[in-house]
C-alpha cells in the first residue's frame, strides 16, 4: 500500500498489459508497471514459470503491477492513438522495457481475482505514459505483425511455431496486433487467454487426424497450487472430455464438456477457459508423439485453490505429459 501510493511510476515492465470486458465495445485498456523492483521483472508476468512458487508470492507478483487504465473503443487497434501505440509496442518486445506511467491520482487500491488471466492489483486512469528504452522486437514479431492481409489465427499459429511465448502470443493479440489490418480490434484479457488456447488447439486438432492411435491405455498427472490434473489417453480416434471436480466446499461438484471427433462448435459454457486450457496440451503432446488419441481429463480444485487464473491448468496439463505415463493394456 506505501508503495503504491503516488501518481508517477517507473520500472521496467514485464512487458504486462491488461484490458477489461466491461463496458465492451468500449474498454478500459493499459500497462502493468512495477511499483516495487524486481531482479527478473519478466517473471511478473510469466504464468509458465509459476508452477513451483508459493502461492502468497505469486500473488505478490500481481499486486505490485500498477494497472494503468484509458478508455478505448475496440475499433481503435487499427488506427491507435499515442496511448495505445505505445502499449502495442511495448507488448512486442521480448524483454522488459522500462516504462514511465504518470496516473491521474492515488491508485484505486483492490484485489482483483479473475477466473482465467492473472489477478491485477491497484489501477488508476493514465495521465502520461512514455517509453524509456526501446523495445527489442523480435523478427518473427515484425513479420506477423506487419503482415497486414494475414488473417488472427494464421498469426497466432505462426509465432507459435515460431517459438513465441504464449503468454506474448496473448498479449499481441489483446491488443489487436493480428488480423487483416480494416478488421483488427482490442480483446479483453480474459477473452485473449481462451481463444489463443482455442486457435492453437485447432491449428493442431487437424494435424494429428491422419496419424495412428496410441497403442494402449495412458494415465499422465501432475499437482500443484491447489489443482490436480489427471489425463487419461484412450487407444481411439480423436475425442475429448474434460471434468472439473470442485472439492472446496462441504459438497464437491463436478461440472463437464466434450467433443467429438469434429470438435466443438460452440462454446463449452460449464467449464470456460478450464476446458482449453487443459485441451491444448493434449493436442501438443499428441503431435510431438505423431499420434492421435482420446483424451479424458481430470481436473481438481482443493480447498486451498485461490483462483489466479486457467493457466494453472495448461502448465499442469503441460508437466504431466511431459513425463513418464503409467500404460496398461484395458480400461
Amino acid at each position: 500500500e506505501k508503495a503504491v501510493s503516488k501518481t508517477s511510476f517507473f520500472g521496467p515492465s514485464p512487458p504486462g498489459v491488461f484490458l477489461g470486458s466491461f463496458g465492451y465495445p468500449r474498454v478500459l485498456a493499459g500497462p502493468l508497471v512495477p511499483a516495487v523492483v524486481e531482479s527478473d521483472p519478466s517473471i511478473l508476468d510469466s504464468p509458465h514459470l509459476w508452477l513451483d512458487k508459493p502461492m502468497d508470492q505469486l500473488i505478490r507478483y500481481r499486486f505490485v503491477l500498477v494497472r494503468g487504465k484509458t478508455l478505448l473503443r475496440v475499433e481503435s487497434a487499427k488506427n491507435p492513438d499515442r496511448t495505445l501505440s505505445l502499449v502495442q509496442e511495448m507488448v512486442m518486445s521480448e524483454k522488459p522495457t522500462d516504462t514511465e506511467l504518470l496516473i491521474k491520482k492515488n491508485p484505486h487500491i483492490r484485489i482483483h481475482l479473475l477466473p482465467r488471466s492473472a489477478p491485477h492489483g491497484p489501477s488508476g486512469v493514465i495521465e502520461n505514459l512514455s517509453l524509456a528504452s526501446n523495445p527489442s522486437v523480435p523478427r518473427p514479431i515484425e513479420r506477423v505483425v506487419g503482415d497486414s492481409d494475414l488473417g488472427a489465427e494464421g498469426g497466432v499459429y505462426m509465432l507459435y511455431k515460431s517459438g513465441v511465448s504464449q503468454q506474448q502470443i496473448t498479449r499481441i493479440f489483446s491488443t489487436g496486433l493480428l488480423g487483416v489490418r480494416r478488421n483488427r480490434r482490442l480483446v479483453p484479457t480474459e477473452w485473449s487467454v481462451t481463444a489463443v488456447d482455442d486457435i492453437l488447439a485447432k491449428s493442431i486438432r487437424s494435424r494429428i487426424r491422419d496419424y495412428s492411435p496410441v497403442g494402449e491405455f495412458q494415465v499422465f498427472g501432475a499437482e500443484a497450487l491447489g489443482n490436480n490434473v489427471q489425463i487419461l489417453l484412450l487407444p481411439t480416434s480423436w475425442m475429448y472430455e474434460a471434468l472439473e471436480g470442485w472439492l472446496t466446499g462441504p459438497r464437491p461438484q463436478v461440472y463437464v464438456d466434450y467433443e467429438l471427433n469434429k470438435g466443438r462448435t460452440n462454446y463449452p459454457a460449464n467449464l470456460a477457459g478450464a476446458y482449453h486450457a487443459a485441451k491444448l496440451p493434449v493436442l501438443e503432446h499428441l503431435n510431438r508423439e505423431r499420434r492421435q488419441a482420446g483424451a479424458i481429463a481430470f481436473l481438481e480444485v482443493y480447498q486451498d485453490w485461490v483462483p489466479l487464473g486457467v493457466w494453472r491448468f495448461r502448465e499442469l496439463a503441460r508437466r504431466a505429459l511431459s513425463g513418464p505415463a503409467f500404460k496398461t493394456g484395458s480400461l
